[in-house]
């Protein structure tokens, strides 16, 4: 399978046991482009930094603070900060999750995705997200451009199905079965970057 695939994304659901660390460790050792969360990020955490310049990396907050060794409240007071750190640790695109979603790394001055939705704390929004890069990723071809972009998307569906759904009862799955409405409506795909774009993407 991960001969066949053209990007991998690996992380949700490994867990961090033996077979989570051999499935981290297969993904990283075959060079693939990938994109990389959840139990991946816990278990890059617990190890020597490997830099890769292919992977994108998208980290919560307290995923952040297990990946610099530090708490949760040194990533808020400086959230560009933190994501730009990550990067050059790790190398590779950072998505840093939150309110005001920080892209940083690429070679390029860090994006801040503006916008929040309080629905998408919900747990499984973080797989859509990843699902979401690893698709654009092997579309686009260009880590950096398909982090800014999957984040806006995915921002977008989110909006987009709280109008139906509301805050409260927002499923991962209306945030996917609003993505292909998303992608053919521009007028809801707002350009969000409001800080360093990446270019003229």
């Amino acid at each position: 399978m991960i001969e066949a695939a053209d990007v991998i994304v690996c992380g949700p659901g490994i867990g961090q046991g033996a077979w989570g660390q051999q499935m981290l460790q297969q993904v990283v050792a075959s060079g693939k482009p990938r994109v990389l969360d959840a139990d991946a990020l816990n278990l890059m955490a617990s190890r020597v930094a490997q830099p890769a310049h292919n992977h994108i990396l998208t980290p919560h907050p307290g995923e952040a603070a297990r990946l610099l060794a530090c708490d949760v409240a040194e990533i808020e007071e400086d959230r560009v900060g933190a994501a730009g750190r990550i990067s050059q640790m790790f190398g590779g695109v950072v998505l840093l999750k939150g309110a005001g979603t920080v892209v940083a790394g690429g070679g390029a001055v860090p994006d801040v995705v503006s916008g929040s939705n309080p629905g998408m704390a919900t747990g499984g929004m973080g797989d859509v997200l990843s699902g979401v890069l690893g698709s654009l990723y092997a579309q686009l071809k260009d880590a950096r451009v398909a982090t800014s972009a999957g984040a806006a998307l995915h921002l977008a569906a989110a909006d987009l199905a709280s109008e139906t759904r509301g805050y409260m009862g927002l499923l991962p799955m209306d945030v996917i079965e609003a993505l292909s409405q998303v992608l053919v409506d521009s007028e809801r795909w707002p350009d969000r970057r409001s800080a360093g774009d990446g270019g003229d993407e």
